[in-house]
Order: C-alpha cells, then sequence, then structure tokens
C-alpha cells in the first residue's frame, strides 16, 4: 500500500523562501485575507487529509475499481466515505467568491491543496477535480438565474460536474464533433450526439451531476466557433425534477464510458459568442491538465519517499 507523504518542507521552501508568499498574499486584491497562520493551518489539513484518507484507498481503488450493479455505477469502497468528508470540510469552495458561495481565497493556494489530494489518489481527485467545469463557466458567463441554480450546490460538493467533449471519431480535435444543438425558438436548444471518455460521467458519490457539453449550433460553419457549451443537468433523485426532465424529451444512456444526449433541452446563447465561452472552459481545463501532467512526477516523487524513507 502506498504511504503517501505530502512534499510540506518542498512547499514551505517554495511559498516562503522562493515566493515570499506571506507578501505576495497581503497585497492581493478581489479575495480573502491568507495570513501565514492560516496558509500552515490550510495546508496542515489538506496534508491529514491526503495521508490519512486519500491514500490508503489507492489500494481499494486498484483491488476494487468501479461496478455497474443492477443499472447504477458504485464506486469503491470509501471513495463515497472520503468524498463526504471532503464535502464535510467545504474544499471544493475553496478558491470561488465568497459572493457565489465559496470561501474566497487565493486560487494559488487551490494548486497546493490539489497537489496533495492528486498525489494521494489522482483517482478519487478526478471526481471533485471534473465539477471545476461548470463552476469556471458559471462564474465566468453564466446568468445570475444559473448562477443561482447551479452554483451553491456544485461549490458545496453536493452535486458534480463533468467535460463532455471528446468524440469517438475526434479525439481532442474538438472542432470536427458531430454533436449537434437545435435552437426551439424559446431560448433553448435541443442538444443531440454520443461523447466518450467522460471522467465521472456517473457515479454514486453526488446526487447529481451537471455535465458541461460541447455541441454545434445546427447549421452553423465548421470549426470551434460555431460550438457552444451547454450545462445539461442530470436531475437525479428529485421527482419533480425527473419529471420535467421526462417531459423535455430526455434519452440518456451509458455504455462503456460513452453518454448519449437525445434532445436535451437546455438553455443556451447564440453561436457568435461562444468563443468567449470555450475560453472559460479552457481555462476550467488548465487546472485538470496542469494536474495531469504533473502526475507522472507526483506518483514517481510519493515512491521515491517509499523507497528511501524521506520525511516531508
Amino acid at each position: 500500500m502506498s504511504d503517501y507523504r505530502a512534499p510540506r518542507r518542498d512547499m514551505s521552501f517554495v511559498l516562503d523562501d522562493l515566493l515570499d508568499s506571506e507578501s505576495h498574499f497581503a497585497a492581493l486584491s478581489g479575495c480573502e485575507p491568507l495570513t501565514p497562520d492560516l496558509l500552515d493551518a490550510i495546508l496542515e489539513n489538506a496534508q491529514k487529509f491526503a495521508e490519512e484518507v486519500l491514500a490508503p484507498l489507492n489500494a481499494t481503488g486498484d483491488q476494487e475499481g468501479c461496478r455497474f450493479e443492477n443499472g447504477k455505477v458504485r464506486t469503491p469502497a470509501g471513495f463515497k466515505e472520503a468524498f463526504e468528508q471532503y464535502v464535510a470540510q467545504d474544499w471544493q469552495g475553496l478558491s470561488a467568491p465568497v459572493e457565489e458561495g465559496g470561501q474566497g481565497l487565493p486560487a494559488s493556494l487551490g494548486i497546493y491543496v490539489n497537489e496533495m489530494v492528486g498525489s494521494a489518489n489522482w483517482a478519487w481527485s478526478m471526481y471533485p477535480g471534473l465539477a471545476q467545469a461548470p463552476i469556471t463557466c458559471l462564474l465566468a458567463s453564466g446568468s445570475e438565474e444559473q448562477k443561482k441554480t447551479y452554483l451553491p450546490k456544485l461549490l458545496s460538493g453536493e452535486w458534480a460536474g463533468t467535460m463532455c467533449l471528446s468524440e469517438a471519431h475526434a479525439g481532442s480535435d474538438v472542432g470536427l464533433l458531430t454533436t449537434k444543438a437545435v435552437p426551439n425558438g424559446d431560448g433553448t436548444y435541443s442538444i443531440s450526439g454520443s461523447k466518450i471518455f467522460i471522467s465521472g460521467g456517473e457515479q454514486d458519490l453526488t446526487e447529481n451531476i451537471i455535465h458541461t457539453v460541447l455541441a454545434r449550433v445546427e447549421g452553423a460553419p465548421a470549426g470551434t466557433p460555431a460550438e457552444i457549451l451547454e450545462q445539461i443537468d442530470g436531475a437525479r433523485l428529485d421527482p419533480s425534477r425527473a419529471v420535467r426532465v421526462e417531459q423535455l424529451g430526455i434519452d440518456r444512456r451509458i455504455r462503456r464510458s460513452q453518454i448519449v444526449h437525445r434532445r436535451w433541452r437546455r438553455e443556451g446563447e447564440n453561436y457568435r459568442h461562444t468563443n468567449r465561452r470555450l475560453r472559460h472552459l479552457e481555462r476550467s481545463r488548465i487546472g485538470p491538465r496542469v494536474r495531469r501532467h504533473d502526475g507522472p512526477l507526483r506518483a514517481e516523487r510519493s515512491g521515491q519517499d517509499d523507497a528511501v524513507g524521506v520525511c516531508p
């Protein structure tokens, strides 16, 4: 079993000696004050959560994996309990604006927390990490009604999120996608298409999942400027919302990590404004992308620590 130990000594060196973080954080505007004592307390608690809760679940994740039972996806033993602790400690909204329900702390602090969470258990970290896709898009360009509807649940960790971008024939070239958004004439779109490689596309950790889906407006020219981003509400476990969804003609099927969208009606914007929305999505991808490329380094460092007995 991996005995992960967070590199707090390295972090302290970078923060204190290299970057003079105390002066940096004191000079920031638009976020809550971050004193050295508060910084240490947050990193200490993140370290404890990563080392004592997440790291031991690596073995469980490898041995069990996710299961598909009676039409539902089940995560490995301990994953749900760890997620409940994560939510209870309010980690999801660490760097989101206070006025939207977050804690308003600097985004750079979130990088250090994500470093420890991802290093301790990369598979588990994908579940809260993918929620940053809808959160980032909503913060950047969501209407007040959309923010009020979705952000509190996403930032509290009650709801999770995904990024539905890749398609079987397109891979990372999103300009080749064929998922279609047809305007309904009432401010909504009917979305149809198929997406693959949807991390967290189904799970048993949260009561609902908000899918960020990339689609092309019907009749629009080829290329990314003609694509729109839609927030699609999974509407699970709420009978009143389930009826509403059924009336909208939604049929979602999950087959081998594939999500099929058939006539999802959701609010959307004219495609001429979509470049701005794509940039917001790209921002949400920067975090996961940095964490993904840093993953091998984290795994290597964790392995070295186990081999030579390095302490933080």
